[in-house]
């Protein structure tokens, strides 16, 4: 009886030696230590399995970076029980968040990936669709240039960016491209050029001009002054909006916002290109400008072709919806010739 109560008292000293061996993971170290657990030491609370990471359907053993198994995923899940690696999520809030209060703060690409990308977040996203009519996009940092496709709408916007950059001015197309907490989209815009939000839709032949001797204003310009909206309402939206709602600009233009991108880099920078000269303005006042086609991005040359087709084609969707078209019939006849 004596030696087999001397037997135990041996096999459990052995045993909580193992485990204290085993509780000190710095030991193959030269590290001699008590580790401080939560049972003090009665359970072995170091796993092997603290290696071993999920990543969608794959477990990696970190240790040795190989795959350890594959884990079946049954995607038919119902929408209540979706798992995080199945949704169109970030793991930390969308810093625009704000902007977008109709979604989540963690969805990526307005829960549409299909048809958006966001590959970084930041930098001008070019939308273009390619030979075979696919959607594609072209991501622009401002020193990736060489890099272009070779696309119509991506060659006229880099054509009219290193124009309006080119002395100095074009600061709303440096500050898209280059700031790294801004992301603007660029897209081909079927009429007029206007910016909406963290959205850019530009015409690469659409100018303005007052008429008669006034300076062409080209297509490049008027992108700087639709990028500048976007990139103020993205950098200073409470500005931006009370600027938006403050109409004591008329009759001059239609609201604080729109006199002070006029006044500001629409001047500066077609006069850097020499667009305008000293003294001259782009326009007199915002409305008394009109669009015209012309023959690039970058060009004062008008396409009088191009304005009649676009001037009948305002003329007819504004008698559709029954609405005045003096302007149109006068610049119909302005460029029918």
């Amino acid at each position: 009886m004596k030696h087999l109560l001397f037997s135990l008292l041996c096999l459990a000293f052995l045993l909580g030696s193992t485990r204290a061996h085993a509780q000190n993971p710095y030991k193959e170290f030269g590290i001699e230590i008590e580790p401080l657990t939560l049972s003090k030491g009665t359970y072995n609370e170091f796993f092997t399995n603290d290696s071993l990471v999920r990543i969608g359907s794959v477990i990696l053993d970190t240790r040795n970076n190989r795959i350890a198994r594959f884990v079946v995923v049954d995607t038919a899940y119902s929408e209540a029980t979706l798992e995080p690696e199945l949704t169109v999520r970030f793991l930390q809030p969308d810093p625009y968040a704000a902007y977008y209060p109709d979604l989540s703060p963690y969805s990526y690409a307005a829960n549409n990936p299909l048809f958006y990308t966001d590959p970084t977040g930041k930098y001008i996203v070019i939308h273009y669709y390619d030979d075979d009519n696919g959607d594609q996009t072209f991501i622009f940092d401002g020193t990736n240039g060489s890099e272009a496709p070779d696309n119509a709408f991506v060659q006229a916007f880099m054509a009219a960016y290193n124009y309006a950059t080119s002395n100095g001015e074009g600061t709303a197309l440096l500050e898209a491209a280059t700031n790294s907490d801004l992301s603007i989209n660029l897209g081909a815009a079927v009429g007029d050029s206007y910016a909406k939000g963290d959205w850019v839709f530009w015409n690469p032949t659409q100018g303005i001009t007052d008429g008669g001797n006034a300076p062409v204003i080209s297509p490049a310009i008027m992108l700087e002054h639709e990028m500048d909206h976007s990139v103020d309402r993205m950098l200073n939206p409470d500005s931006h909006a009370q600027n938006q709602a403050d109409k004591s600009s008329m009759p001059h233009a239609r609201n604080m916002e729109e006199q002070r991108v006029m006044e500001g880099t629409e001047q500066r920078t077609a006069r850097s290109v020499g667009e305008i000269g000293a003294g001259q303005r782009t326009r007199a006042n915002y409305f008394s400008a009109h669009p015209v086609m012309t023959t690039g991005s970058t060009s004062t040359i008008i396409d009088r072709r191009a304005s009649y087709m676009y001037w009948k084609n305002r003329y007819n969707q504004r008698k559709r919806q029954g609405l005045s078209t003096a302007w149109e019939e006068a610049n119909m006849k302005r460029y029918k010739n």
